[in-house]
This record gives structure tokens, sequence and C-alpha cells, in this order.
């Protein structure tokens, strides 16, 4: 009968994440600043106040100055293209909708595999929890671009809620 008089959250939930990314640092900033994506984010809604997921995301990042930039051997340093991000972990829910995440995971940047970590934080909205806003902030760590250097960055998310 609850089910039919109201709507219940469902245990899993799959988001859509259209995702811009800001850099924060990196040895080719000025060359990869911006980035346009999209993810996928599965869910699964507990009753206690730990939420685990799985997040897939591919950003395309631009190139902003358009600067050829070498190492210190004359080779070209290597800017990021895009970078494709799988990555798990935890929500921890602090009241109502609003939740921090932890989580890492593997990034592939121009052929390399690389640790990365996501913490954040966000909101689900509605009871149903229809959308989500976040913010998390990525580090990649020992990307390599003629030296080794961790790429970190901002990434704002809004989403909805495909199933």
């Amino acid at each position: 009968m609850s089910q039919a008089s109201g709507q219940e959250i469902k245990k899993v939930g799959i988001y859509f994440l259209p995702e811009i990314s800001q850099t924060l640092a990196d040895r080719t900033k000025w060359n990869n600043q911006t980035g346009l994506g999209l993810g996928i984010q599965t869910v699964w809604h507990a009753s206690s106040r730990f939420s685990p997921f799985l997040h897939v995301s591919d950003d395309f990042i631009f190139y902003d100055d358009k600067v050829g930039r070498t190492n210190a051997d004359g080779s070209d340093q290597t800017s990021i293209e895009n970078a494709l991000k799988a990555v798990v972990g935890t929500n921890i829910n602090i009241v109502g909708g609003l939740h921090l995440s932890l989580g890492s995971g593997v990034s592939f940047i121009n052929g390399q595999s690389l640790f990365i970590v996501r913490p954040g934080l966000g909101v689900f909205f509605g009871k149903s929890q229809r959308a989500t806003l976040k913010i998390d902030y990525t580090e990649i760590f020992n990307r390599y671009s003629g030296a080794r250097q961790n790429y970190s960055s901002l990434v704002f998310a809004l989403g909805v809620r495909l199933f």
C-alpha cells in the first residue's frame, strides 16, 4: 500500500552527468585549462549513511592558448586531449540529500593508466532523488608529460536520474 500512495527511493539509481572541468594544476595547464565531459554514475541507495557508487566519465580537454611548450631535452610537453575515468567509492549522507563522496580508481590519459582520487560534495534533489548536483576535486597521480607531475581539477556536474 505504501508504494501505491507515495514515491519511494529506488535502491539503485543510474544518473547521466554532463560535466565541466577546470584544471587547477598540471605541467601543461595553459594548454588544457577547461574540459567538457559526459559521465554515468550508479548509486546503490542504502538505508545506512553510506551509499556505494560507481562513476565512469570521459572529459574532453580543450586547448586554450595554442602555445607549443618543450621539455629541457627539446621534446614536446604532452598536453591532455581527454581523460577517461573510472571511480568507485561511497557517498556519506550528511543530511537530507546532501552528501560527501570519497572515491578512487583509474584514469586513462594519453595511453597511461593512472591512479586517481576523487572526493566531492553533492546533493540529490527531491524525495525520489531525480536530479543531482556535484562538485568534485580530482587528483590524478604521476601523469607523464616529459616529467612526472600530478594533474588536479575541479569538476562540476548536474545530472538527471535515468533509472
